[in-house]
């Protein structure tokens, strides 16, 4: 059986306790024959205390009069960098500002399209609905001709009769 063997000496206080000794275990299976591999740690809070730390940090060898007076050649560099990026900036802000009045121009002119298309629209359904009202009254008069035809109609009808009467007397 594989074993490592760590005890927690330091308590909460830090100091070794036997009486409140507790020691942190880690039981694992698959050991050299299957039987279980434990871990017991050893003074973990204070290990876990030290790695917490900050650790102090090493100094540059640069020295004072270094970094008052740096040199000339680094400052021409970056001035020169500022420059082309505050030209790339300008252009960039043209460049954009132009693509901006495209997209207003397009959006203006789709919305005069959208407006126009609205408006034809209108104006279509308003002479549908005029067609229809007109259509509607001439159905209507056709329908007041249409009962006096049938008015006429049962007349003939009943004038067919009465000439069918006579011929029928006239033919006897």
């Amino acid at each position: 059986m594989e074993s490592l063997s760590i005890k927690d000496e330091a308590g909460p206080s830090g100091a070794a306790d036997s009486d409140t000794e507790v020691p942190s275990v880690m039981t694992t299976s698959g050991g050299t024959r299957g039987a279980p591999t434990t871990y017991i740690a050893e003074g973990l809070e204070e290990k876990i205390r030290e790695s917490s730390r900050p650790r102090p940090r090493l100094r540059s060898s640069v020295s004072v009069d270094q970094l008052a007076h740096p040199d000339p050649k680094i400052l021409d560099d970056l001035e020169a960098a500022s420059r082309r990026i505050a030209s790339n900036v300008d252009q960039v802000v043209r460049e954009l500002r132009g693509s901006l009045h495209g997209m207003s121009d397009l959006v203006v002119e789709a919305c005069q399209c959208y407006q126009s298309g609205i408006s034809s629209a209108c104006d279509q359904a308003d002479q549908h609905i005029r067609n229809t009202y007109s259509m509607i009254a001439k159905v209507e008069e056709l329908n007041g001709q249409l009962e006096k035809v049938s008015g006429t109609a049962g007349k003939i009808k009943e004038m067919r009769k009465i000439v069918e009467q006579f011929e029928g007397m006239f033919k006897e």
